[in-house]
């Protein structure tokens, strides 16, 4: 995998708005897979609608204008706390508990991790996977933990030249079982990736 040619047409497509090839696939993919792994009931098609227009027909085929300035609905409540770290203790899953860090703890817990991973001499795709375990188990928001981790995760890959990936919501199950299974979880992901790369990115512009 060309992982240069990624980043270059990632940026390139961002840039020049280019539908139907890699960033709109990872655009489109990402964002429904990683919200539908929160519980999001958008199908494909919705999440797809939203980014083409900004728009999306629900069931009731009303067309809702979507508006980017509107708050979210959790603005205004002070137990997420928008735009910085919880205020109000949280814990992942009810049934097999990981605790997390608490609220009076998450900033230096994040600063103890960030200084680990900035002094690592080369990061390898084991390195990212430790980083977001360990993030996920500070779990520093309200809300949108799991989203903003898998972000990084992505971002990370490609800043160090790692096969990038997308954790697709039918692999699920195996991606919350945890650190354990995430090397052959993301082994996968990452060969889905390299096929649709392999079939958009099959092209070489003249300059």
């Amino acid at each position: 995998m060309d992982i240069t040619k990624i980043k270059r047409e990632l940026l390139e497509q961002k840039k020049s708005k280019f539908k139907g090839n890699i960033y709109h696939y990872c655009q489109v993919n990402f964002a429904y897979n990683s919200n539908k792994i929160e519980g999001s009931r958008l199908s494909e098609d919705e999440t797809e609608d939203i980014y083409e227009s900004n728009t999306f027909i629900p069931k009731k085929e009303d067309t809702i204008k979507l508006n980017r300035n509107e708050k979210s609905f959790d603005e205004d409540n002070p137990r997420y706390n928008v735009g910085g770290f919880k205020v109000v203790p949280n814990r992942i899953g009810l049934i097999e508990v990981v605790e997390t860090s608490p609220p009076e703890m998450v900033e230096k817990d994040l600063v103890d991790l960030l200084s680990w991973y900035e002094n690592l001499s080369k990061v390898e795709l084991e390195d990212i996977i430790e980083f977001h375990y360990r993030f996920e188990c500070i779990h520093p928001f309200g809300n949108g933990n799991g989203r903003v981790g898998r972000a990084i995760m992505f971002k990370e890959c490609l800043k160090n030249s790692i096969e990038p990936f997308i954790i697709l919501d039918k692999d699920k199950s195996f991606y919350l079982r945890g650190r354990r299974e995430y090397k052959n979880t993301i082994k996968n992901e990452q060969d889905i990736f390299a096929e649709v790369c392999k079939e958009l990115l099959n092209f070489e512009l003249s300059e």
